[in-house]
């Protein structure tokens, strides 16, 4: 009798355990369900244009009435600026999540959900995490618009026309023209293996590649700048980035470019100088990703074209970072002019950014400068430019 209610247990435990995780499974599709963007079950696509600024891809985003200016991250979250969250009292935050900042310190930053649009494309029902948006050094901006809405169909960037179409149907493209690359995504992060090489792509960093470095970088990277400021959402830390010329090769397709190592990175980059000369299809659901390359003209982005850099430290232009060893310029000489062009009344890095690019790269530039309290003028040929011709 005793064997028989024992068994009369277990059962009646066994069947309550069975009914709860079936409730817990429903319970998991319906939270995904509800907090998950959803997707247009119709067959659709749009095209809005979007713009380039120092290497980053900047779209419009609207929201109720008004439109925003936000920053396409890869690497990133969707993220809405406290003011636009203010101006729209959007006062229901549905949770908080742990975000890191660059000193690595843990803060809780509140989510909220957010109906949007993309020209005639609705999202709704879109997760963002609120956040002091900082300016991408001059690009002010209301919010970014990362991974996680990449899952509403294909996303065909037209770097070469500045056009985005979003589309659950790619038949008029042909895709032979394309190279193919499949990808992870890891919370949202696209991840691709380039030659045993894992990067993570990340179109809100403006470089080429940044390379997670080790001790013995030196050797590597022999040249550095020096107080360089990686702005974030979360702020900005000063960092020694070393770097070097280099290139990619994709299967038969060849990329050339700056290569920047940073120490404690934990990961690799590969940012928008690289996705700014394809055309790019985001295909998020199957974890595809086609490329097509085409010339770009990089003229308007001065640190992708120099084997050198030029900064703005301590309210002076100076040379902060060399490539070539056997050159007559020198880390921290003073810029005090280009050509014709002017370097004493440079406020900012945002002018020093404008003024260069009213120079013309493609021929060699007269440089004059001021070392130890001597001016000195320099003639810098071609060769110390950098042109993909690839």
């Amino acid at each position: 009798m005793k064997d028989y209610i024992k068994s009369k247990i277990l059962f009646l435990i066994l069947f309550i355990s069975l009914l709860l995780n079936s409730c817990t499974l429903l319970k998991n599709k319906f939270y995904e369900g509800l907090y998950s963007p959803l997707k247009p079950t119709k067959k659709f696509s749009t095209t809005l244009p979007f713009t380039v600024l120092n290497g980053k891809i900047f779209i419009e985003i609207q929201l109720e009435e008004e439109k925003y200016r936000f920053l396409f991250d890869t690497g990133s979250s969707n993220y809405i600026s406290k003011d636009v969250r203010n101006k729209l009292k959007l006062y229901n935050p549905y949770d908080s999540t742990r975000s890191i900042d660059f000193e690595g310190e843990v803060k809780l930053v509140e989510q909220i959900r957010l109906d949007l649009k993309l020209n005639s494309l609705n999202i709704y029902n879109a997760r963002f995490k609120v956040a002091d948006i900082i300016s991408q050094e001059c690009d002010k901006i209301d919010g970014v618009f990362g991974s996680e809405l990449l899952n509403q169909g294909y996303f065909h960037f037209d770097n070469k026309n500045k056009l985005l179409t979003i589309s659950n149907s790619i038949e008029m493209i042909n895709l032979k023209e394309y190279t193919r690359i499949n990808f992870k995504k890891d919370l949202g992060v696209i991840k691709l293996k380039i030659k045993r090489r894992k990067y993570v792509l990340d179109t809100g960093f403006n470089g080429f590649i940044m390379n997670d470095i080790g001790r013995g970088a030196e050797k590597e990277y022999p040249f550095c700048y020096h107080q360089v400021v990686v702005v974030g959402l979360n702020g900005g830390v000063n960092k020694n980035i070393y770097y070097k010329a280099d290139s990619l090769k994709i299967d038969n397709l060849k990329y050339s470019g700056i290569v920047n190592g940073l120490k404690d990175l934990n990961y690799n980059l590969i940012g928008g100088k690289w996705f700014l000369q394809n055309d790019v299809i985001i295909n998020s659901n199957q974890k595809e990703l086609f490329i097509k390359k085409h010339t770009t003209d990089s003229n308007n982005y001065s640190e992708a074209i120099l084997k050198f850099n030029i900064d703005y430290l301590d309210s002076l232009s100076i040379i902060n970072g060399i490539v070539k060893s056997d050159f007559e310029l020198d880390n921290y000489d003073i810029i005090l002019s280009i050509n014709e062009f002017s370097f004493n009344n440079i406020t900012s890095k945002c002018e020093l950014r404008e003024r260069l690019k009213q120079i013309d790269f493609t021929k060699p530039i007269k440089i004059e400068i001021l070392r130890n309290n001597q001016r000195k003028i320099i003639i810098v040929e071609k060769s110390y430019f950098f042109f993909d011709k690839n």
